[in-house]
């Protein structure tokens, strides 16, 4: 399965990926059971379990964190936590997130 953050393929049962650490599963909010982050439905009782791409969830929650960190000053924080939504933007095909953010960040 490849990686949504950093692309990197990983084998078939992975859990976590191999590259960057990323989990690739995530638990069905109806039973539990372990699915696929591309995964829509669960595999064993049918309920939907992304609404969003996770990978566009995090890359959201990733910029989210990095302008927290500029409204309390840390600019440091901030620029590397949006260089890494950037990123994943990119990585994740959301050209209109990553334009923008490029802007902003002089990318």
């Amino acid at each position: 399965m490849k990686c949504p953050r950093c692309q990197h393929e990983n084998p078939a049962d992975a859990v976590f990926c191999q590259e960057c650490g990323s989990r690739l599963e995530e638990a069905c909010p109806g039973c539990g059971t372990a699915n696929r982050l591309d995964a829509k439905f669960c595999k064993k009782c049918g309920q939907a379990v992304a609404v969003m791409p996770p990978a566009a969830t995090a890359a959201k929650f990733l910029e989210l964190r990095g302008r927290l960190a500029a409204a309390v000053g840390d600019a440091p924080s901030s620029d590397r936590t949006l260089r890494e939504a950037l990123d994943l933007y990119r990585a994740i095909g959301a050209t209109g997130h990553a334009e923008r953010l490029a802007r902003e960040l002089d990318a």
